[in-house]
């Protein structure tokens, strides 16, 4: 296992939260990568710099062989899904999430992944805007993480 301050992250979903998260992280340093199934959003993404894949299986393939961090940064609509597959490719990984609600989140993990090791979170911070055209690596700034 990694050291907690030098495990690598993945976000899934690279829209306002996750985008903003992936470029904080890689910009302090820390290893970090991303999934979007918008293939508009990853090569962004790709063109500022940012490791961003629209293969999921791949990208769990690497946060299960580096015991990365998972962090669901979608719409409450696909996260079933990306639970589904992180069960399948990468089950021993932390997961953690910034979705704004927990106690549906919470089901969810249960019915899709019983065996994870998960903690609800989320940030308070946010814009009005959507989007990776939208993300700001400045947006966590003094914000409180719940």
């Amino acid at each position: 296992m990694h050291n907690p301050a030098s495990r690598p992250v993945c976000i899934l979903g690279l829209g306002l939260i996750g985008g903003s998260l992936l470029r904080r992280l890689h910009d302090d340093g820390r290893p970090a990568f991303g999934y979007n199934r918008s293939a508009t959003t990853v090569a962004a993404a790709r063109a500022a710099g940012y490791r961003a894949d629209t293969d999921l299986t791949a990208v769990l393939g690497e946060a299960a062989a580096a015991d990365a961090v998972l962090v669901l940064a979608t719409p409450l609509f696909a996260v079933a899904e990306l639970l589904e597959a992180i069960a399948v490719t990468a089950p021993d990984c932390l997961v953690t999430d910034v979705v704004s609600v927990k106690e549906v989140v919470s089901r969810l993990v249960a019915a899709h992944h019983p065996g994870a090791r998960y903690v609800g979170g989320h940030p308070m911070a946010g814009t009005a805007h959507s989007g990776w055209e939208a993300t700001d690596p400045e947006l966590f700034r003094g914000a409180m993480w719940a």
